[in-house]
């Protein structure tokens, strides 16, 4: 591996994995708060969190120069993870899932958030169904899948004051995996 290649691959993995932090840590403490209002501010924190480094950093992931309304970007990625973050908030409320419905609501949502994105964001000639907009479905929708895999299995080991104290670091391990689903998936050709 050449020097380059370690760089590109540091950058990646880096940069998306500070992308999707503040998303998680935002989800995992909104899903310990309320009331639902509360939640949902909580949240909706954390997804324009990660939208504001999405927006800021992007281009240096992908070794890009910087896009015109990339701001504009920032509100809609924000929108976007907050709307199909209360989604999940509201099935999480309502009691009635177990690990099989979080995986397939993970991979639905996920990848469902992931395709809206693609036709949302970026240059007008960047916003259609292409390979790169399915790849990037596809990551997020196995990333959903294994963080809402993971969090199921968390919440009936821990209880809600022990996730919400280890919300931090809660939202790293998952940070780790959601990163990994997203670069495996979308950015090989470029790794």
């Amino acid at each position: 591996m050449t020097a380059e290649n370690r760089s590109r691959q540091i950058r990646v993995w880096g940069i998306e994995g500070a992308q999707n932090y503040f998303f998680l840590l935002g989800l995992i403490t909104a899903l310990h708060v309320s009331p639902l209002l509360l939640a949902i501010i909580v949240l909706a924190c954390g997804c324009f969190g990660s939208a504001l480094i999405i927006g800021a950093t992007d281009h240096i992931k992908t070794g890009q120069p910087p896009t015109p309304g990339r701001w504009r970007d920032v509100v809609v990625n924000g929108a976007i993870f907050t709307g199909f973050g209360i989604l999940y908030l509201l099935y999480n409320a309502s009691g009635v899932g177990n690990l099989w419905i979080n995986i397939a609501l993970g991979f639905l949502l996920g990848g469902g958030g992931g395709l809206l994105q693609g036709l949302s964001v970026g240059q007008a000639e960047q916003r259609r169904i292409s390979t790169s907009t399915l790849l990037h479905a596809a990551g997020i929708g196995l990333a959903g899948a294994c963080v809402m895999a993971l969090l199921w299995v968390l919440s009936g080991m821990l209880s809600t004051s022990g996730l919400l104290i280890l919300a931090p670091v809660i939202a790293l391990i998952l940070d780790v995996l959601m990163t990994a689903c997203i670069v495996l998936v979308e950015y090989r050709a470029i790794l």
